[in-house]
């Protein structure tokens, strides 16, 4: 799985503390020092002064780290260089002491892996119970549906049941690739051009030269041929799926739907049966903002979804359609659900219900999923719009830099002259002004204003976090510096 990652309009600030500015504040404290105490003394207070700051941050009521989509995901806190866990508005958590870390988490959230960079492999169960499962661990990867955690240690691959709290080894030898099924009691991995599934205590010997890529439930393993990347499967025996695919495919969680590009068109395989058209264009997924892709080593290919058919598509054209699980045989093809819509800018709840995009003549509408040609005309002239996962609070910017709600049949005014806005989950609408000026507006009440000098603004489920330009490398009031010259604060949502 891949590692869930730092949004990148916070991270882009992230940047390395201002070292050289801390050392030449610290030379010039220390030479101060020297002129008036004996060198003991010096120490004594350095040394005070050092332990005092360790406890403000990492003891201080408001944490520093900030809160991504997923309570279950670790957070990093950029004052002492923990991770910290955080549970769903409560600043309490579990730290781990670290500089760097790998995590991922299964589809529920209820378990996430951790490798910390001194090698110490945890498992956290519920965001509070935090378990060691290993330590000089070199790499893992977590079970999408059960959480259980394959890993590598030295030359040996192993397998810890996370419900079980019971760790095994498998396997003795250099590893170079391995998967673990959802969930989590069968792994396929590679050992000198081999490749071995283990199931059920026991370890056989597959096939030689061949890529695996993902394992099911059911054993069903996909692979690639390394010469000419062709398209196999295997259950009993090998089974070509298709000849010459491209590097962009993608699963379902239950990894038994593969769907992938013949640099043509697009096609379909379902528990390891022989490739069907799905388009004759290539196409990629559509996912509402805050679903997450999971990587079990193949580079976030594996889709948080039971089914492929329950994804939207998006061409080469711009245009959105579903592909409906009814295959025609006469035609070679799947039936699709096409809207009708060409957009470039659109966004889908996360249900999959509602979808907001706007057309190429600046209008917005929202349509409904499971009906052709279903959209509604919400405003014209509109720049920019986001919504909240329900998609039950719009809000939109016009080309003359006016902000509006809606709920998807009426709108209201609420802001001018807006550069960039979030929607929290509560349905207040955070904006920020072209003066840099930070409001909040909440449903039925005047808009407050938070801040001023605000750089960035980004919405999670239980609070809003924004950078202020205060020019105080040192200020900590809700989290302290994420870059020189940056406060990362906090707003209740």
């Amino acid at each position: 799985m891949k590692n869930e990652r730092i949004p990148d309009d916070i991270n882009n600030l992230m940047s390395s503390k201002d070292t050289n500015a801390k050392t030449d504040n610290k030379e010039d404290k220390q030479k101060g020092f020297k002129q008036i105490y004996p060198k003991l003394i010096v120490t004594i207070l350095v040394v005070a002064l050092l332990v005092f700051a360790l406890k403000f941050f990492l003891y201080n009521d408001i944490s520093s780290s900030f809160m991504n989509d997923d309570p279950s995901i670790m957070m990093l806190d950029y004052n002492d260089y923990k991770f910290k866990q955080l549970s769903e508005g409560n600043d309490s958590g579990i730290s781990i002491d670290a500089s760097d870390i790998s995590r991922s988490h299964s589809v529920s959230g209820e378990y996430c892996a951790v490798l910390s960079s001194e090698k110490t492999l945890s498992v956290i169960k519920n965001n509070e119970e935090l378990t060691q499962v290993d330590v000089n661990v070199s790499s893992f990867h977590i079970a999408t549906v059960s959480g259980s955690v394959v890993y590598t240690k030295g030359n040996t691959l192993n397998l810890y049941d996370s419900e079980q709290k019971l760790g095994s080894e498998i396997f003795q030898g250099d590893i170079l690739i391995y998967h673990i099924s959802p969930d989590g009691k069968k792994v396929v991995f590679v050992n000198d051009n081999t490749v071995y599934l283990y199931s059920d205590g026991e370890t056989t010997e597959i096939c030689k030269d061949y890529i695996p890529i993902s394992v099911s439930d059911n054993g069903v393993i996909y692979l690639i041929d390394q010469e000419k990347n062709d398209l196999y499967s295997y259950t009993d025996e090998l089974t070509l799926v298709s000849d010459n695919i491209a590097d962009n495919f993608f699963m379902n969680v239950h990894c038994n739907e593969i769907m992938f590009s013949n640099g043509k068109s697009m096609y379909i395989s379902i528990n390891g049966e022989a490739q069907r058209r799905v388009s004759s264009n290539e196409i990629n997924y559509i996912l509402p903002e805050k679903h997450i892709t999971y990587d079990n080593g193949n580079e976030n290919n594996i889709l948080g979804v039971n089914s492929l058919f329950d994804c939207l598509y998006i061409d080469g054209a711009n245009n959105i359609f579903k592909i409906i699980d009814k295959y025609d045989s006469q035609s070679d093809k799947y039936d699709s659900l096409i809207y009708n819509i060409s957009s470039e800018n659109y966004k889908l709840s996360n249900d999959g219900k509602k979808l907001l995009y706007i057309t190429p003549d600046k209008k917005l509408f929202i349509a409904d999923t499971s009906k052709k040609n279903s959209g509604k005309q919400l405003a014209s002239d509109v720049d920019s719009f986001t919504i909240n996962s329900s998609a039950s609070v719009i809000a939109y910017v016009t080309k003359d830099g006016d902000l509006y709600r809606s709920n998807g049949k009426n709108s209201e005014k609420i802001g001018e002259s807006v550069e960039h806005m979030q929607v929290g989950e509560k349905g207040a609408i955070f904006y920020i002004t072209t003066n840099k000026t930070l409001f909040c507006a909440e449903k039925g009440k005047s808009p407050t204003e938070i801040a001023s000098k605000v750089e960035v603004l980004k919405c999670y489920s239980n609070c809003t976090y924004y950078a202020v330009d205060d020019g105080d490398s040192f200020n900590s009031a809700y989290g302290g510096t994420i870059s020189s010259g940056y406060s990362l604060l906090s707003y209740n949502s």
